[in-house]
């Protein structure tokens, strides 16, 4: 993984400092950069103080998330009436007991998704097609799960 001649990516995001965190952050978001992001991360697990790591990952995250939520909100919810019509989804549907259809399954969808170290770009757009869901309570659970998610990350790294 080398980006510059003689300079390795986390030592580049290490020179970077706080900004190299938020910039991990934003990788860490989408489905080219995520493998790097995390990688990156756990090999950035010690070091300086891990709370502010996360936190500075975290709001690069977050903003990366309010990226695509800002571009995907209108255009997921025809894409999500359209997958629930295809007969698999229906079957796992109707396996479901009614409260959990509906917004619930996105949210919790959406919740798994963004907490995971797997690209968040499902998960964001799952969450912004929810209408009830105010832009403040989403960047809330968003900047939560990915606290909760890159913290496991960087305490899996100093194992």
């Amino acid at each position: 993984m080398i980006l510059v001649p003689g300079l390795r990516i986390p030592e580049l995001i290490a020179r970077l400092g706080h900004l190299g965190m938020v910039m991990l952050g934003l990788l860490y978001v989408y489905s080219f950069t995520a493998g790097i992001a995390t990688l990156t991360l756990l090999t950035m697990a010690g070091g300086q103080d891990p709370i502010l790591r996360v936190a500075m990952a975290g709001f690069g995250a977050l903003i990366g998330d309010l990226i695509l939520s800002y571009l995907m909100r209108e255009e997921i919810n025809g894409e999500i009436s359209e997958l629930a019509r295809e007969r698999i989804v229906q079957m796992i549907l109707g396996i479901l007991p009614p409260r959990f259809k509906g917004e619930t399954l996105k949210i919790s969808l959406a919740c798994l998704l963004i907490a995971s170290p797997l690209p968040t770009e499902l998960g964001a757009a799952l969450l912004a097609s929810v209408r009830r869901l105010r832009v403040r309570e989403m960047v809330l659970i968003m900047c939560l799960l990915h606290t909760a998610g890159l913290s496991s990350i960087l305490l899996l790294g100093t194992l």
